[in-house]
């Protein structure tokens, strides 16, 4: 804590004093200060407030986050902190619930400017709700309030990623044939984009009908069905990159890609039934479309080139959803019909 420095304590700031810090002949606001000055900074504030450790068990729950940030003093346990401090600041630490807490997370929606009033990803509330058990075991080893279980979160509900016939002949019809090669490629293959931007003649091997990628870490094979044998005849090269942006030669980026689709799905996603604006969603459609195919899990996640099974358990979930879904109309409509 830089000398002389002083902690101003605001009441009029919220529900619980705002702190701030003077020092040189000016106001400094917390989060502008390092990490060591913030942390010494809330503990002098909380032993202003005699919510030190060796005054009386705190009478806010701000006490017990204020103590527990003491001895966690990182950027990344301020941002995880501070909504909990909104939400419980000036709640008794006994009238505290991680459960509740967890409705708030998923109801109360985005602070942030650029996010407002939109839901809190899963991953930012699992962040934001395992914090929140951090600091309700540091104030149960300290008997300041009773432990609690870790709330189980609510199963997330993936939206499709994929496109249909339909929306795929939209972006086909709004792009060049140049691009709609590349586009369709990806499609046929489900490749990664930056893999076709990259993608030269010396790496295909049509006899084996596959592309291979090396990389220091492993090999990368590409299978080519019959469509993408097609393609690769129709792009009218046979050295240097397979698909290039102009005459010139110059090679497709993924930027350039992303910018492809953006522009050719502008018009259509001012509907709700419009195609997704992402150049992943082409291949996120192979995947998609392999698995409501039979293809096995395994088979899938070597065509996309993944080595975690994992990563594609998220398009067996939006299969599952739509089969739920399927099977709930259908009953719906028997209802109906009685």
């Amino acid at each position: 804590m830089p000398p002389r420095a002083r902690i101003i304590v605001d009441e009029r700031q919220g529900k619980w004093p705002f702190y701030k810090v003077y020092h040189a002949g000016k106001y400094h606001n917390l989060g502008a200060l390092s990490k060591t000055t913030y942390a010494e900074a809330l503990r002098r504030a909380a032993q202003i407030k005699g919510h030190d450790d060796g005054g009386p068990r705190p009478r806010i729950m701000h006490g017990v986050t204020t103590a527990w940030v003491e001895r966690h003093a990182s950027e990344f346990h301020l941002q995880m902190i501070a909504p909990l401090d909104h939400y419980a600041g000036d709640m008794d630490p006994n009238d505290f619930s991680l459960a509740d807490y967890l409705t708030h997370l998923v109801t109360r929606g985005s602070r942030q400017e650029k996010r407002a009033g939109k839901p809190l990803k899963p991953e930012t509330i699992r962040k934001y709700l395992r914090t929140a058990k951090r600091v309700v075991d540091f104030g149960h080893s300290r008997g300041w309030m009773p432990s609690q279980q870790m709330p189980r979160l609510p199963s997330v509900q993936r939206a499709p990623r994929d496109l249909n016939a339909s929306q795929l002949k939209w972006i086909f019809d709004h792009v060049t044939p140049r691009q709609r090669l590349v586009l369709e490629f990806i499609v046929v293959t489900g490749c990664r984009p930056i893999e076709a931007c990259r993608m030269t003649w010396d790496m295909i091997d049509m006899a084996a009908g596959c592309c291979r990628y090396f990389s220091k870490r492993k090999e990368r094979v590409l299978w080519l069905p019959p469509r993408a044998i097609q393609i690769l005849d129709a792009v009218g090269t046979d050295s240097g990159h397979v698909f290039r942006s102009s005459r010139l030669g110059k090679p497709y980026t993924s930027t350039g890609l992303r910018s492809v689709v953006r522009n050719a799905t502008a018009e259509a996603n001012a509907s709700p039934h419009g195609p997704c604006s992402s150049i992943y969603a082409l291949r996120h459609t192979a995947a998609q479309y392999w698995l409501d195919q039979g293809v096995a899990m395994e088979d899938v996640a070597k065509l996309l080139g993944h080595s975690d099974l994992k990563t594609v358990q998220v398009y067996a979930q939006i299969r599952d959803q739509r089969a739920r879904a399927v099977a709930k109309g259908l009953g719906s409509a028997l209802d109906g019909a009685g």
